[in-house]
């Protein structure tokens, strides 16, 4: 596989980590969210023991939404991996011998194009 084929591999699977931390992150806040509400309510329905344990658990949900939140915001997306790959490509595009000569041509042409008329 050439490197070209590894950044379109990689646009893919770019997507498809964003789109599972971005499930982690939800689940994440979402668990967060239903362990808060007897803290929230401000009901005495559990032991301490229990309280203790939600505390554990209501940590741990927002850390696993946290990380895997800050793991995703880097990931670029699949439309930004491929133009990087457009990119790396065009200036091996340009950086070629025959890119150079085209270049070269072209500037002739125009300077003749430009280049006022002798006068008779």
């Amino acid at each position: 596989m050439n490197t070209l084929s590894w950044m379109i591999y990689a646009a893919d699977v770019a997507e498809s980590a964003r789109n599972i931390f971005g499930v982690v992150t939800f689940f994440g806040c979402l668990g967060a969210a239903l362990l808060a509400v007897p803290f929230l309510a401000g009901t005495d329905c559990a032991s301490e023991e229990d309280q203790a344990t939600l505390r554990k658990a209501l940590k741990v949900c927002l850390i696993v939404a946290f990380a895997s939140r800050l793991i995703a915001l880097p990931i670029p997306s699949k439309e930004t991996v491929y133009a990087i790959a457009a990119s790396e490509m065009g200036e091996r595009a340009l950086n070629t011998p025959t890119a150079d000569k085209a270049v070269k041509a072209l500037n002739a042409w125009l300077d003749k194009q430009i280049a006022p008329e002798p006068k008779q």
